[in-house]
């Protein structure tokens, strides 16, 4: 593992330790699936509006523990503050990405959505969506837009996402 990822690991855990709460998961994923339950998909878009506020705010703290502005330049860095960031909060983990040109592929595992909605034909990570595109969007300074294409909860293998730059 390279350092600059072990430096975001352990600043990642000390900023949790300090800040975090520590819930368990299931009455987390109860309220998940109460919610969609009730409101079923016409909620969607405040779900995402709500992650995307949501990962604004943990690029804000990402930024913070940075010490060199310059490293948050390099796509590849962002994605394992990413990465770190989303697996130490148990939210999920997050598998492989892809980059190529103006796209990002992910793919994610243990989807805490996913795993609160169960079956569904249409996926159910919308405030990880948002998530991940409004952490990207506040540390790189480019408008993103993430979607996800599979999800668990529809019988795929784990959750894709594609995020592409807004034109």
């Amino acid at each position: 593992m390279k350092d600059i990822q072990k430096d975001a690991i352990a600043k990642v855990r000390i900023y949790l330790h300090n800040e975090g709460i520590i819930l368990p998961k299931k009455p987390i994923k109860e309220f998940y699936s109460q919610i969609f339950k009730l409101s079923g998909f016409g909620i969607s878009g405040i779900l995402n509006f709500s992650g995307k506020k949501a990962g604004a705010i943990g690029a804000q703290i990402i930024r913070s523990m940075v010490e060199d502005e310059s490293e948050l330049k390099s796509l590849e860095i962002v994605l394992s503050y990413l990465k770190v960031f989303l697996e130490e909060t148990n939210i999920c983990k997050l598998e492989s990405w892809k980059i190529k040109d103006e796209e990002i592929n992910f793919s994610v595992s243990e989807s805490i959505f996913s795993e609160a909605v169960g079956k569904s034909k249409k996926p159910v990570c919308i405030p990880l969506s948002g998530a991940i595109g409004g952490l990207l969007e506040e540390l790189t300074g480019t408008k993103w837009e993430c979607k996800e294409i599979k999800c668990r909860s529809q019988g795929e293998e784990m959750c894709e996402f594609q995020v592409k730059i807004s034109k």
